[in-house]
């Protein structure tokens, strides 16, 4: 009875889902050498720093200082000689590459305990402490139990897949009597996305909170005028509040908020309250978390891998004066690294940018078009709904651009440096499904289909992307 039981649950999309993330981020979280994840160095650090109060102010407050310390010598070094051995990586086919130079070279660092000598951190990651919650989690707990730096690393990249799992499980079980279930879950098993749910990053909180966040509304759309909408709307303002101190650009996906009728709610004031409450603690928290880290950070310059200058000011100014350069900056991004946007969004893994074949890439894309129109149906009777923040979503799009382009990108370029297809993830489905309303056919399956056709397309794309991660790698 117990394994028809378990065999049951598995057919369940959130049980399913469970399943192959856990088995499969487990694998990443074992064959990523140390820091290959992108940026780990710099994201560890910072959550080395949220788990020491005491470094984390007076790394902050001293940020721009050369004399600043706070951070192991040793963990520092780990994150020198990972960049080293990522840097003359080939970047030919599976069969001629062996990204990482001598898996030994590695174990100096990572059997050691961290070091009590510190200095000052190579690179620094400002995200504010909710980006991090499964690794400072991870990290604490290796600590008690004096782990060294390579159990340290491992415990905070489990218990960032572990939250990960938990917010995409929580997305799909709110959709659970919705066809929508299986796009959120392709979403949520892309290689790209899965890898940053199983590294040390912001990434993986961000695209496990926003899609959790796009599923309750969703939920509230679709649900009868009830008291119960209240604990929808609660949990969707909570996350809105969430979202910009993470990363700023994100607010656009917290304005989704303002889009959900007031109809669907017995008490419209209250709801409008709750709404317009909840989307201004967020503008106005995001808002001053991004001051603080100007005050005490030059985060965009440090990151620059050529060292060229950034002036913000100066680009803004000059965004202010010629508008156009930056929209054709923008196109002509779009145009000549469009396709390496998708391939970063989609199946792109690892800090060794390995690219997994088109073949992949093509299944993938094809899954996610069959998902989202499987549950036409559903999304035509909330169209115009969906139009509205799918227009939204473009802005947050462009809001990304227009960021990097200011903070990260020098006075002038004729591109927008910085730009990484994975950002755009939080803002797939509610495009996604706004395309499939306007679709003149839907595709008919029953449950079962839908499970063997999405999910075994999902997992055998995942089961590739692994098997040649490793081979490329290693």
């Amino acid at each position: 009875m117990k394994i028809k039981r378990v065999v049951a649950n598995l057919g369940q999309t959130h049980w399913l889902f469970a399943a192959i993330a856990l088995v499969i981020g487990c694998i990443f979280v074992f064959i990523v050498p140390p820091f290959w994840g992108l940026d780990e160095p710099a994201h560890f650090v910072r959550v080395y720093q949220i788990t020491h109060v005491q470094k984390l102010f007076q790394s902050n407050f001293n940020i721009k200082s050369e004399t600043v310390k706070g951070v192991p010598k040793n963990l520092v070094d780990l994150g020198n000689y990972s960049i080293g051995d990522l840097v003359d990586n080939n970047a030919n086919g599976i069969f001629s590459r062996k990204d990482i130079d001598n898996v030994n070279g590695y174990k100096k660092f990572t059997d050691a305990k961290f070091s009590k000598e510190e200095v000052p951190p190579s690179s620094f990651a400002t995200y504010s402490p909710v980006a991090y919650v499964g690794p400072i989690v991870g990290t604490l707990l290796a600590e008690a139990i004096n782990a060294n730096i390579g159990h340290t690393l491992l415990s905070a990249r489990f218990f960032s897949l572990v939250l990960y799992i938990t917010l995409g499980w929580l997305s799909i079980w709110v959709l659970r009597e919705s066809k929508l279930k299986w796009l959120f879950m392709v979403i949520l098993l892309l290689p790209t996305s899965l890898f940053q749910g199983s590294v040390i990053s912001a990434d993986g909180m961000l695209i496990g909170l926003s899609l959790l966040f796009t599923a309750l509304f969703i939920r509230i759309l679709k649900v009868d005028q009830s008291e119960s909408s209240y604990k929808l709307l609660y949990a969707m303002t909570v996350i809105a509040i969430m979202l910009p101190l993470i990363k700023l650009n994100y607010i656009f996906l917290s304005a989704f908020i303002l889009c959900i009728p007031t109809n669907v709610f017995i008490n419209k004031k209250t709801a409008n309250y709750i709404k317009w409450g909840g989307i201004s603690i967020a503008v106005v928290l995001g808002l001053l978390w991004q001051v603080f880290v100007s005050m005490t950070s030059n985060l965009s310059a440090s990151q620059r891998p050529d060292g060229l200058p950034i002036n913000m000011a100066s680009q803004i100014a000059n965004i202010m004066h010629n508008p156009l350069d930056f929209i054709a900056a923008c196109i002509r991004s779009v145009v000549v690294y469009g396709d390496s946007y998708i391939h970063n969004g989609i199946t792109q893994v690892g800090w060794n940018y390995i690219d997994i074949p088109l073949m992949v890439l093509v299944v993938l894309c094809v899954t996610i078009f069959i998902a989202a129109i499987y549950a036409r149906k559903e999304l035509v009777p909330i169209r115009k709904t969906l139009l509205l923040v799918t227009v939204i979503s473009l802005i947050g799009v462009i809001s990304i651009f227009g960021i990097l382009y200011a903070a990260f990108t020098p006075v002038g370029s004729k591109y927008v440096d910085g730009i990484q297809g994975r950002y755009f993830i939080p803002f797939l489905i509610p495009i996604m499904m706004t395309i499939a309303c306007y679709i003149p056919f839907e595709i008919k399956m029953n449950k079962n289909t839908a499970m063997y056709t999405i999910g075994l397309a999902t997992l055998s794309g995942l089961l590739f992307s692994v098997v040649y991660y490793y081979l490329c790698t290693y």
